[in-house]
């Protein structure tokens, strides 16, 4: 499940670093803010919202998984993207 759950956080981060090089192909600190901004939503809206709903359900743990490895993986991903990024300009 984590190497899944990595596949998907590379596509999705490769997706929205290429359309924002699209979108803003002069202004790299707007696409570097946009790789950030577009990926890093789910921990914050997502670890409350599934505490709530799955308050009683002893596999509460394998739910938040996904999300606890989502939000490191965006950092360290998002990283690399930005040293990349600013080697460009």
């Amino acid at each position: 499940m984590g190497a899944l759950q990595c596949c998907v956080q590379v596509i999705l981060m490769a997706w929205a670093w290429l359309s924002l090089r699209l979108l803003f192909p002069e202004e790299p600190k707007l696409q570097a803010a946009g790789i950030f901004n577009c990926t890093c939503k789910t921990m914050a809206m997502g670890i409350p919202l599934i505490n709530t709903l799955y308050e009683d359900d002893p596999n509460l743990v394998f739910y938040t998984l996904p999300l606890l490895i989502w939000y490191p993986l965006t950092i360290i991903l998002g990283i690399f993207i930005a040293v990349r990024k600013k080697e460009q300009y």
